[in-house]
């Protein structure tokens, strides 16, 4: 229990639970023989009594509920040894506008003391779409894999029934019953056979279906988590865990539930019919205590090789390094003549993977040979049984055939269970990792009452909306900086700038606006209404962003313009492109609108990229655009070109514009200088240079950079 609470486990504790669970078992077979005893009556007419069934299945609890702890005790381990803080880690990176790692008032829920531990039922809610799917098809084929399972274990126990009667046949010269009795026992393993595929391709549509559901859930669950969250995480890392939950889920339904458990039920099966069917209780201790045994020591080696596979893994990486390592640096080996060198290191590290190899073998051959030795011992020790049974007129020879049979079909399923326990221990991990991933839970919600914006006529026909901020606050935790209480107003269809240096405020006020964070005070109102009473989704349908670093996706140029409004028209493409000057561009390439900008938009220029976005905001037709310092990476030339563009889209719209280059806001109707969270000077650009402030400072730094840059270029003439 402590272990699915959390709590701290200590080192006694694996001795401890499987003391605990071997006075349980040993417990359990004690009432079992017991209440077979006062009730042989029943069982001596083939009726196998309730009582040995409910204490059969407590046996099968206390056996089956000590290993899944011993798994979860395990898993604990291998989660603290090997991804402690596979999904707690921080980027901690400092800074406000350049700083992506930073947590917000509002937006750091229980972070900062860490992430809440899931207990078991959490973690294994997850695995619902395996047991219960959403279509009533998916529903049938669960049910159709569990009746394939049952079906399949059944005609393998009720099997060997038929074989103990061909042999009592023969042995009484009765042939047409034997063979009778041989061809139903064909018959059943084909059939236990057959059904096992059968539930293979029952589950195959059932983990296709899972799969979906659980791909959807995921990705739609990580676009609803907050710009803070996605800011703290790393993009492999939250891929990873995907990836790997959504896979973990499969294998601990197919090695866990379909595998694992259907061979305890076989053994506790196999059990109870020696105790009942048979009245022969020292063969059922002899199965079931070597069962228990050949489980306990294949997990105990597998876990022992563990050792040595991840030290041939270290091996086998590096000689692969250090193979990579020395091509790469192929020149500089040649400019010191020392191949032979690099030879004989070379060869040390493959020398020490093949010691590491042969180490993997040579353990792993330890755990045949002890599977092998268990195995045969529980064999030979049911067969002496049965001949002894055979002897005092007990059993007969047909019960000596049968037994044999049970005891090697016992062992069958259990051949690959030192994999299967990694596989589940490895795979709970995972599923705890995805499962944490659910629990996270939005900094920004809808409020319960939110109104969606009302849809807008086009710009051409509607001169943008007024946007406010009242006294609003904003503090990052991390580093205290933010917005200290900030109040402006931008009119409808005019030009606003905000100017700053970094950490000044700026970024912190696109985010406040497309409400990536809620302010700790005050109120950003978009046409007089407080944003927080809006939808987020019609929040930001009404707003529009060129950012600074344009990041496009791997697709074609169609589809990335198209991604502001994917409804729109080829004529209202090639408009927005014509619009963002970039339709000449797109003309001229050789597959045109169906080139592929490579990922991240690495194939085209940083102008052309910023156009593509230009022209995608175009497309969308927002009545308030950000400009995000959408021209602060380009060079002179570039800018005016993409700057043309930008007048475009700010026709009859109101912007916000984030610069840093000043000569691009200088015809802004209004340019706010940001400063450490507080707002220094405002007003036009005549207006602040005549005031000889900040602004002034800033403009006349910018006007002698390019002078002061020639000056100390390494280039002469």
């Amino acid at each position: 229990r402590g272990v699915f609470r959390g709590d701290d486990v200590p080192g006694g504790f694996e001795a401890a639970c499987w003391r605990t669970t071997l006075l349980q078992a040993l417990l359990g077979c004690y009432l079992i023989v017991k209440a077979v005893l006062f009730q042989w009556a029943d069982v001596d007419t083939g009726v196998i009594t309730a009582s040995a069934c409910v204490l059969g299945t407590t046996l099968l609890l206390c056996f089956g509920g000590a290993l899944l702890a011993h798994v979860a005790r395990d898993a604990c381990a291998e989660e603290q040894k090997l991804n402690a803080a596979l999904y707690s880690r921080l980027l901690g990176e400092d800074g406000e506008d350049g700083a992506d790692a930073e947590t917000a008032n509002g937006g750091g829920g229980d972070d900062e003391d860490g992430e809440r531990e899931l207990n078991a039922y959490e973690v294994i809610k997850t695995l619902k779409p395996y047991f219960w799917p959403r279509s009533i098809v998916g529903r049938c084929f669960v049910g159709l894999t569990w009746v394939c399972v049952l079906g399949s274990k059944a005609a393998g126990v009720v099997a060997p029934f038929f074989i103990k009667w061909a042999a009592e046949a023969v042995e009484d010269d009765n042939l047409t019953p034997a063979i009778r009795d041989i061809g139903i026992f064909g018959a059943l393993m084909f059939a236990s056979k057959t059904l096992k595929e059968c539930q293979s391709l029952a589950y195959l549509r059932v983990a296709q279906a899972a799969f979906t559901d659980l791909a959807e859930d995921t990705f739609r669950h990580v676009h609803t988590l907050s710009l803070h969250w996605h800011l703290k995480k790393k993009l492999g890392e939250v891929v990873r865990v995907t990836d790997r939950g959504i896979s973990a889920c499969d294998t601990l339904m197919r090695y866990g539930v379909l595998y694992l458990g259907p061979a305890i039920l076989e053994c506790l099966s196999v059990c109870i019919l020696f105790l009942t069917y048979f009245d022969f209780w020292p063969l059922a201790v002899t199965c079931f205590v070597s069962v228990a045994v050949y489980a306990v020591v294949t997990i105990k080696l597998t876990l022992w090789r563990k050792q040595y596979r991840s030290k041939m893994n270290k091996a086998d990486n590096a000689w692969h390094d250090k193979l990579t390592d020395s091509l790469v640096n192929y020149e500089t080996v040649k400019y010191f003549t020392n191949e032979e060198y690099e030879v004989g290191q070379f060869l040390l590290a493959v020398d020490s993977y093949q010691v590491s190899n042969v180490e993997v073998l040579a353990s792993l051959s330890a755990l045949n040979i002890s599977q092998q030795v268990i195995l045969n011992g529980c064999l030979i020790g049911a067969l002496i049984l049965s001949a002894v049974a055979i002897h005092n007129g007990d059993m007969t020879l047909g019960d000596f055939v049968a037994v044999n049979t049970w005891v090697n079909n016992l062992f069958v399923p259990l051949n690959f269970l030192g994999s299967v326990y990694n596989a589940i221990v490895t795979a709970w991990v995972d599923l705890k990792n995805l499962s944490q991933l659910f629990a996270e839970e939005p900094d920004v919600t809808d409020a319960p009452h939110a109104k969606a914006m009302p849809a807008l006529p086009p710009s051409t026909a509607h001169p943008g909306l007024g946007l406010s901020f009242r006294n609003v606050k904003f503090v990052y935790k991390e580093n205290g900086r933010g917005l200290k209480g900030v109040s402006f107003q931008v009119a409808a269809g005019t030009t606003t700038a905000l100017v700053g240096h970094t950490g000044a405020g700026k970024t912190t006020v696109s985010r406040l606006l497309f409400r990536f964070y809620d302010p700790t005070a005050g109120a950003v109102l978009l046409d007089g209404t407080d944003i927080r009473q809006l939808t987020q989704k019609s929040l930001r349908e009404t707003i529009g962003v060129v950012p600074q670093d344009t990041v496009l996706f791997n697709d074609t140029i169609r589809h990335n313009v198209l991604y502001g409004k994917l409804d729109a028209t080829q004529e209202e493409l090639e408009a927005a492109a014509e619009g963002a000057q970039i339709l000449d561009f797109i003309r001229a390439l050789p597959d045109g609108w169906e080139t592929m900008v490579g990922e991240r938009g690495l194939k085209l220029s940083g102008g052309e990229k910023q156009r593509v976005a230009i022209a995608r905001c175009l497309l969308k037709d927002p009545p308030v655009v950000l400009l995000d310092e959408a021209t602060s990476a380009l060079d002179s030339r570039t800018e005016k070109s993409v700057q043309a563009a930008l007048n475009a889209l700010g026709k009859n719209r109101t912007c916000v514009v984030i610069a840093h280059r000043l000569g691009t806001i200088q015809h802004a109707d209004q340019i706010i200088v940001l400063d450490n969270g507080l707002i220094n000077e405002q007003g036009s650009h005549d207006e602040l240079i005549a005031l000889g402030g900040e602004y002034y400072h800033m403009w006349e730094a910018q006007k002698l950079k390019p002078a002061e840059e020639a000056k100390e270029s390494p280039v002469r003439k």
